[in-house]
């Protein structure tokens, strides 16, 4: 995993998780349903939540098997799929992607694992079950803590309103509780290594490929029969760069030509053509311009959208201080 990666990006990830998980500890399941959107007969796009700890999903359905291309590690979202996933499947779950490196947004895995216990887990580089079930006791832990405070507070709020928060307080510690019992069933991850990995799922073949992406080590899955393409936060099109690979994630997106592709499905946002694919490559080739005017000028042709004007703006000036504290 990238040096800055590491440091500073799953650093700001980590300070979202006391605010996040505290937030979707209140919410019922009902609540946070994913979102299901029917690509073609075979291919679902679950829909992300457009923000840092839920990108988007795909449900991939074959004959025999199905397979499940991103995970992230809000665990009430994670409950909600499971019940979704139950209610939809008419054959197994057997295999979950991990399509980046980053065992924070890999925790879903074991609620996972405890609803499809053969489930095969597939990930960029091979993860252990002492790392994950680590990482999971972690992020319970921070769920207690946020829990605990809250307890504390509740006792300055009116009395009328304290019980509505008691309530969601004491679904929060069910929860948790619920959780810590499945930890000893966190699974190990098994790497796909630098060749291709063809999955079979019954009438249909995936294609795993390890490519240098958003984390360093990511992980494109590539549908032959639905000239699909899955690669979640590697092929955003306003893509979160950082320093240590931007080259060589720029190659990768260039690579994907190599596919018959229709679609590809981004991490944030909808599906998008074939042909919008070259605008995160486009966008990567500006990091190296240092001309704020001629960015504008660039970025405003790039992006007739002034939102996405905005926010590629925006990053590409987080990129020049990310250059600037080398």
């Amino acid at each position: 995993m990238p040096k800055y990666w590491s440091k500073t990006i799953l650093r700001s990830t980590s300070l979202i998780w006391a605010i996040i998980l505290m937030a979707v500890s209140f919410q019922s399941i009902a609540a946070s349903l994913n979102q299901f959107h029917k690509v073609n007969d075979a291919v679902y796009f679950i829909q992300g939540k457009n923000r840092a700890l839920q990108p988007n999903q795909a449900l991939i359905i074959g004959k025999q098997c199905a397979l499940l291309a991103s995970i992230h590690g809000d665990l009430v979202t994670s409950e909600a799929l499971i019940i979704e996933l139950k209610k939809r499947l008419t054959v197994p779950l057997c295999y979950v992607v991990s399509l980046h490196s980053d065992i924070k947004q890999d925790t879903s895995v074991v609620l996972l694992k405890h609803a499809y216990p053969n489930m095969q887990w597939l990930s960029p580089t091979a993860i252990s079950a002492t790392e994950l079930k680590a990482t999971f006791h972690s992020q319970l832990e921070l769920f207690g803590q946020s829990v605990a405070l809250s307890d504390k507070r509740i006792t300055s709020l009116k009395a009328s309103e304290q019980p509505k928060w008691q309530a969601k307080l004491t679904l929060a510690k069910s929860r948790i509780a619920t959780w810590s019992k499945l930890a000893s069933q966190a699974p190990s991850s098994k790497a796909i290594g630098n060749a291709p990995k063809a999955v079979e799922l019954g009438g249909l073949v995936v294609e795993l490929t390890q490519v240098t992406g958003f984390s360093g080590h990511d992980i494109s899955v590539y549908l032959p029969k639905y000239r699909g393409l899955i690669a979640g936060y590697s092929v955003d099109q306003i893509p979160l760069a950082h320093l240590p690979h931007t080259t060589q994630w720029q190659q990768a997106i260039t690579h994907f030509n190599r596919y018959a592709l229709d679609w590809i499905l981004p991490a944030t946002g909808k599906p998008y053509r074939s042909e919008m694919l070259l605008t995160p490559a486009q966008f990567l080739a500006l990091l190296e311009l240092q001309d704020t005017q001629q960015v504008v000028e660039k970025i405003s042709i790039l992006y007739p959208d002034k939102h996405m004007q905005q926010r590629a703006l925006l990053q590409w000036q987080h990129f020049q201080q990310q250059r600037n504290f080398e």
